[in-house]
């Protein structure tokens, strides 16, 4: 399915009070999962090439604190990043006359997120902020290997007129892009799971039990 990313945005006319059922939380969740496990797995390619394994790779959890931030934020209907200290943050907005279910864009941002590397290409491990942040930085948040959590809310902003847009917001812990650090370190997939992390499925480092916020 096409669609339209912008980065210009209508006015603030949110509707507020809603949050990402337990269908849009799942869909959210189980994208990021689902490409970190590829290249966690070294099944992920970019314009042809395979990227290699990730030793280390978490899997992610749901996070409510994360999302309350991440819904408080969205309902602001932003046209630009916040200034969140020691988040992760990403943004997708869509511009429709007509707008579809949440849960749909629960799925969409993740993947439109996840396509910046094929579309502009990925190529180091190690962060770079003036040349990736606006490139692939959303992409390489969804890829940092120690980011273990996610949350995210939702706005219907300007809804009722022609500039009516749905903006997505995720927010993640551990925060990713950093500058000079790795992306994540590629080895044997699940090598280098830290002591917490006692099982590693798909090739992602998971916790025992509930981990919760």
């Amino acid at each position: 399915m096409r669609t339209v990313l912008l980065l210009l945005f209508a006015s603030a006319i949110c509707v507020f009070g809603e949050s990402f059922s337990q269908e849009g939380k799942l869909n959210v969740l189980n994208i990021h999962n689902e490409f970190r496990s590829q290249l966690a797995l070294g099944e992920f390619s970019v314009r042809g090439i395979k990227k290699p394994a990730a030793c280390g790779m978490r899997k992610m959890s749901w996070s409510d604190k994360l999302a309350y931030s991440a819904q408080t934020f969205a309902e602001t209907c932003p046209k630009n990043h916040s200034d969140v200290a020691n988040q992760g943050e990403s943004i997708f907005w869509h511009y429709s006359n007509t707008l579809n279910k949440p849960e749909e864009y629960a799925s969409l941002a993740p993947k439109k997120w996840w396509q910046e590397f094929e579309t502009n290409g990925w190529d180091s491990l190690i962060y770079n902020h003036a040349i990736q942040r606006f490139k692939i930085g959303h992409a390489i948040q969804m890829a940092w290997h120690s980011t273990n959590k996610v949350g995210c809310g939702y706005a219907k902003c300007a809804v009722g007129t022609p500039d009516q847009t749905m903006v997505v917001v995720c927010r993640y812990h551990q925060k990713g892009n950093i500058e000079g650090e790795p992306i994540y370190e590629q080895g044997v997939t699940c090598s280098k799971c830290p002591a917490e992390y006692q099982k590693c499925p798909f090739g992602l480092c998971e916790k025992e039990g509930v981990d919760s916020d």
